[in-house]
């Protein structure tokens, strides 16, 4: 992560500081693969995003390329609108084998968190922080269980679960304890 931009790293640092100890050993997992790609991902356009389960074989096959991926992202988000379970799996399944295919994770990689660059430039900070933390949820849920459900809701329990009590999360700037701390000063 060192020849990452230093936005980039400071937002990761920041929200792997808010966790216990135990919960940074779990990411040490041979099963989690982090990469970082240039630009916007051509799957998604959030600036973190996780796929799991990443198995060997879905690297199989001929890759998509970035419009065909681009048609399979929007026919994953219509399946899920519609709530339309068996179209959402068969899209989701497809999408995993075209990053699978695309980045060719190791093998042993079963979580396959992917940053894109270019959102880390343009996106707000704390917006950054609540996705990542958001996507490490995720990760820590499927790392203690993989067969357990991974909902947002689900990813949101476990990230709460894998902070020290009391840890408060980082605030846009302007807002909490620094501004009132700022005032009384003055």
């Amino acid at each position: 992560m060192g020849e990452q931009p230093g936005r980039l790293q400071r937002c990761v640092r920041r929200v792997l500081n808010e966790l216990e100890a135990e919960a940074l050993l779990c990411l040490k997992d041979r099963r989690l693969e982090v990469r970082v790609v240039r630009g916007g991902s051509p799957w998604h356009d959030s600036s973190v995003w996780t796929y799991f389960p990443i198995y060997p074989a879905l690297q199989q096959g001929h890759a998509l390329g970035a419009k065909a991926a681009a048609k399979q992202m929007l026919a994953l988000s219509l399946a899920r609108v519609a709530g339309d379970a068996k179209e959402v799996r068969r899209a989701d399944l497809q999408c995993r084998r075209t990053i699978a295919q695309r980045l060719r994770p190791r093998r042993q990689t079963r979580i396959l968190m992917v940053f894109s660059r270019a959102p880390f430039e343009s996106e707000p900070a704390h917006v950054l922080k609540e996705h990542l933390r958001d996507h490490l949820g995720h990760v820590l849920l499927y790392l203690r269980n993989p067969k357990a459900r991974n909902e947002c809701p689900d990813a949101q329990r476990e990230w709460r679960t894998a902070r020290p009590v009391g840890k408060r999360l980082d605030r846009p700037r302007g807002h909490g304890s620094g501004a009132a701390r700022r005032e009384r000063k003055a």
